[in-house]
């Protein structure tokens, strides 16, 4: 089927393999299958060359290695498209042109391309091994930054009518496979995502992620605009003046049931970060403006932060008066990861806060559920108890996991790290036998939700710091 039309059938794409074999050849399929066969030893001598460096490396587990290339299978299986769009008179973007239109489902259960707050975690694997089609996929998300929707929708968490989407705001999804993708954004309708506190700031910090790791100046100039778009609104959710981003009670980020009020450590230091990278961007790109006025925002933010979440031990979930406000999360130090991939060492989050941040989520949400047998659960309370506020404070999340052991790489802590994962490997492969359909979550003792899902494609994050750590003591 070289050739793909959507459920509205508005449009019709050909897929990627058409520039190199005729999709109006009726032997087209005997063709692909020859050169196959042809070129199998080829390419079984670069498969093998592209995973020698890492499978001969004797500090990495071999369980590691398993994990790392299995997950790749998303890439593909992923109810993925890949579309050849180099004739599209309205396609903008040279990268576009030239590697195509690229998308994956959320899940193979949840019917949404390139949902950007789990993206956030799966890109790494594509950064890394095929990094146009990250930046394909990053400049059509940011066309679609100014845009808003003529139509409103019902939204399920509160029965209330709005914008499908709304401007300066990045959509949840680029589309339903359903309905017609890139030109009907944001499938989710749980939520209003233009409240979404996250979305926004994630969008920014894999820009200069990005930039950090492809030194594309172009990209970064090209992406400025929308980046102070965004910025705007986040700015506007800053409802009491401390420069630090609020949450108004409901859950209103990746994590969709969990609820959040005021100043959180998940979204708060996602906050931090990215007024980092802002104040970054700006220099580099010389805005001396935006980068006094985001520095002084992000003073009082950093401020904020400590003042309002630091217990001593660790950044607490929120600032409600709930019984679960210090709730111990697995994803608090989540802004700091992405920071650390970008070329930051310990400027905007404390060095030794991080380290008791991480030992503290080690001891409680590692070793303390399941004695360290299944990864690290989103939630865990002071008392050693599971935090159960929530379906999804309860659960562990492979994507997330997987960032943690990252960022603990980065902060020189590999031994804690091989442990966290180690225990989550077993769990899915060898006792629930989930190799090839990693779910997104998992909850004690054996209970999984929406099988087949791109977070666990974080993996790959873990790669990324293992490799620049690596370049770092080399230089």
């Amino acid at each position: 089927m070289p050739k793909v039309s959507f459920v509205n059938n508005k449009n019709t794409y050909k897929k990627f393999y058409t520039r190199y074999f005729c999709d109006t050849n009726p032997d087209c399929a005997k063709d692909i299958a020859c050169y196959s066969l042809h070129s199998r030893k080829s390419w079984q001598k670069e498969l093998s060359n592209f995973r020698k460096p890492i499978i001969e490396d004797k500090s990495l587990p071999k369980w590691y290695k398993i994990v790392l290339f299995n997950e790749l299978y998303y890439i593909s299986d992923g109810g993925t498209v890949w579309f050849d769009i180099q004739d599209d008179p309205d396609c903008k973007h040279q990268v576009v042109r030239e590697y195509g239109r690229f998308a994956y489902l959320e899940g193979q259960e949840y019917r949404m391309y390139n949902t950007y707050d789990v993206h956030f975690n799966a890109n790494f694997a594509l950064l890394q091994l095929w990094p146009k089609l990250q930046l394909s996929l990053q400049y059509e998300f940011a066309d679609t930054i100014p845009i808003e929707s003529k139509n409103d929708v019902k939204f399920l968490i509160d029965g209330k009518y709005a914008k499908q989407k709304s401007k300066n705001s990045l959509p949840h999804d680029i589309g339903d496979p359903y309905r017609e993708p890139w030109s009907i954004l944001n499938a989710y309708n749980s939520h209003d995502t233009r409240d979404w506190k996250d979305l926004n700031l994630k969008f920014i910090l894999t820009v200069y992620r990005d930039y950090f790791y492809l030194k594309d100046l172009d990209y970064l100039k090209y992406m400025w605009p929308y980046i102070k778009l965004l910025m705007i609104t986040v700015q506007s959710q800053d409802h009491d003046g401390d420069g630090l981003i609020d949450s108004e009670g409901l859950p209103d980020q990746t994590y969709d049931a969990w609820s959040v009020t005021g100043a959180s450590a998940y979204c708060g230091g996602l906050h931090v970060a990215t007024l980092s990278c802002v104040c970054k961007i700006a220099k580099i790109l010389e805005d001396t403006e935006c980068f006094e006025k985001y520095e002084k925002i992000l003073s009082k933010a950093k401020k904020a932060y400590n003042d309002k979440l630091w217990n001593g031990k660790y950044y607490k979930y929120d600032c409600s008066n709930s019984d679960y406000n210090d709730s111990i999360m697995t994803d608090m130090c989540c802004g700091h990861w992405y920071l650390r991939s970008s070329g930051f060492d310990h400027e905007v989050f404390e060095k030794e806060k991080i380290k008791s941040c991480l030992e503290t989520i080690f001891e409680y949400n590692v070793m303390k559920y399941a004695n360290g047998k299944a990864g690290s659960v989103n939630g865990m309370k002071p008392n050693g108890s599971v935090d159960i506020t929530s379906m999804q404070s309860e659960e562990m999340w492979i994507g997330t996991t997987c960032a943690l052991a990252s960022l603990m790489i980065f902060e020189g802590m590999n031994e804690k790290a091989w442990k966290t994962l180690e225990g989550m490997y077993n769990l899915l492969y060898n006792k629930l036998g989930l190799a090839f359909q990693t779910p997104e979550a998992l909850m004690m003792p054996n209970v999984y939700r929406s099988l087949g899902y791109m977070r666990a494609l974080c993996i790959w994050s873990v790669q990324y710091a293992l490799e620049q750590k690596k370049e770092q003591q080399h230089n």
